[in-house]
Order: structure tokens, then sequence, then C-alpha cells
């Protein structure tokens, strides 16, 4: 005969909603003042690089949960999510690349970052990618609120800031760093999911956050995906040239 109490002594398993483990040290602890949309980065009850990685890991695999319901919130935590993201990722590109380089040309390398102009090198060119990753995504939410408006809709660029600091999680999660904070937080079993749909998410948050969030007209979504077009061939025209430029007066320097 069995005990009413014997089902105590093994209780369910239970799988956390975000990781999906169930070893879970609690990524969705009570919140006694949750933001509108829910973003772990706005909650400050969980270490910073915790809620750093949760936030764009929502981004990848929640594009409904996290665009589709984006609020008007304040414009400064999304900034924040956007440049520790592109900082962490231009780094985690830019330093390994150094390395290399001077493992190749180690006698180079050595007499390149033996002077100011080195060092003035490659800090230029790490702020140049940031800032150029950084003003990709401004563009991409403030053209979409541009194309709303002219389309007919009405434009709310505060919204439109925040949909492109937000997504600046994917430059987060598909970079070295991304790797191994996927790898630190959800496993060697888990930790290629969330990257593989940060490189293919973005045009459902697109459509998320204009159908959605915004509730556009079809016009007025069609007008806001022809400015966005627009705008991002000529921020990638402006950037080439730029980069062009720079190189060609640097060679011109050093002949």
């Amino acid at each position: 005969m069995s005990d009413a109490h014997d089902d105590l002594d093994v209780p369910p398993m239970v799988r956390c909603s975000r990781c999906g483990r169930t070893d879970c040290a609690g990524c969705e602890p009570v919140e006694s003042a949750p933001s509108a949309d829910g973003l772990p980065w706005e909650r400050p009850d969980l270490p910073w690089l915790r809620r750093l990685y949760l936030t764009a890991e929502r981004t990848a695999l929640e594009p409904d949960a996290v665009f589709g319901r984006l609020d008007a919130g304040p414009w400064a935590p999304a900034l924040a999510f956007a440049l520790a993201c592109e900082t962490l990722a231009v780094l985690s590109l830019g330093l390994p690349l150094t390395a290399v380089a001077w493992w190749v040309l180690p006698q180079t390398m050595g007499e390149l970052f033996s002077t100011r102009f080195g060092w003035g090198l490659f800090g230029g060119l790490a702020v140049f990618g940031l800032a150029v990753l950084w003003i990709v995504h401004w563009l991409w939410g403030f053209a979409m609120e541009l194309g709303a408006g002219l389309g007919g809709g009405t434009a709310d660029h505060r919204r439109g800031f925040r949909f492109g600091m937000y997504s600046t999680g994917w430059d987060l999660l598909t970079s070295p760093a991304g790797v191994l904070l996927a790898l630190s937080f959800r496993g060697v079993s888990g930790f290629g999911h969330p990257i593989l749909q940060a490189t293919r998410v973005a045009r459902h948050a697109v459509y998320a956050y204009l159908d959605q969030c915004r509730q556009l007209s079809p016009n007025a979504r069609r007008g806001a995906m022809r400015v966005t077009f627009a705008a991002f061939a000529l921020a990638l025209a402006l950037t080439l040239l730029a980069a062009a430029l720079g190189t060609a007066a640097w060679v011109r320097s050093q002949i």
C-alpha cells in the first residue's frame, strides 16, 4: 500500500522557461516592478552580465515578445545596453585579430605598437567599428519610424530608438564574446541555438515591431520598409566612402 506522501519524495522536473535548463539558478526571479516589455536588462535584481546576456538572448529567441510589445520607455537603459553589446562585440573580435597579426608579423606589430601612432590606430579602428555598428542600429530604428510617419502613420522615435538599441543584442550573440557567454549560461549542449537565431531573426523582429507593436496599416508598413532599406543603402555607401578616404589618407601619409 503506497503512502499518499510518497509523491513528495520525487519532485516534478521543472525547466526554466528562459534557458531550458533544469538546474537553473533563477533566470526569472520574482519581479517587484517589471518593465512593460519584461526586458531583463531593465531589472536591477540581476548581475549586469547576466542581464545583458539574457536580454540579448530574448531579442533572438523571442522577437514577438520583445519587439512586438516594446514600450516607449526610457532611452538611457537602451543606450547603455547597446554600448555594452557593441563594446564587447568589437573588442572580442579586435583583440584576437590583433593577437593573430602579432603572431604572424611579430616584428612589424612590435614596431607599430611601440609608437603613439600604432596605439592611436588601434584605438581609432575600435572606436570606428563601435560607432558604425551603433549608428547602423540607431538609423534602423529611426528610419522605420520615419517611414511610418511618411506612410500615413504616426512616428514614435523614442520607441524606434529603443528598437535600434535592443537589436544590438544580435551583434553580441554572434561575436566571440557572445559565444563565450552562451557557453557559460547555456552550456555546450544548448549554446548554439540563440547564436543561430540571431543571424536570421532581423526580418521577423521588424515585422513583429511594425505589425504588433506599432500596428501600422499595410501602406504605412510598406513606407517604413522602403525608407529603412533606402537609409541602410545610404549608410553603407557613406561608410564605405569614409573607410576608403581614410585608408587613402593614411597610405598617402606613409609615402
